[in-house]
């Protein structure tokens, strides 16, 4: 399993190999920009997808419950259409 944070700001989720790591301020084992992503439930009881178009490949993610499954789907795609609102509009390059 990873361990994912959310930086809400810049659009990016980080993941490491373990949570010690990222409490550790190590560097996460891999980035994913959510630029032009869209995020949505899968099958599977909690899982959920993240298609981000610049990757060669769709992440599939799991969390522990499905209320948990929800608030990351509407978090991520909201912040993948802010930051493509802030793009259009200039604000992010």
């Amino acid at each position: 399993w990873r361990y994912f944070q959310f930086e809400g700001k810049s659009g990016i989720l980080r993941y490491w190999k373990k949570q010690r790591f990222a409490e550790e301020h190590q560097k996460p084992r891999g980035e994913i920009s959510l630029s032009g992503c869209h995020v949505a439930a899968t099958c599977g009881l909690f899982r959920f997808v993240l298609r981000a178009p610049p990757a060669a490949y769709d992440e599939e993610l799991e969390t522990e419950t499905s209320e948990q499954r929800d608030l990351w789907i509407c978090s991520l795609n909201a912040a993948a259409l802010q930051h493509r609102l802030a793009a259009s509009a200039g604000q992010v390059t």
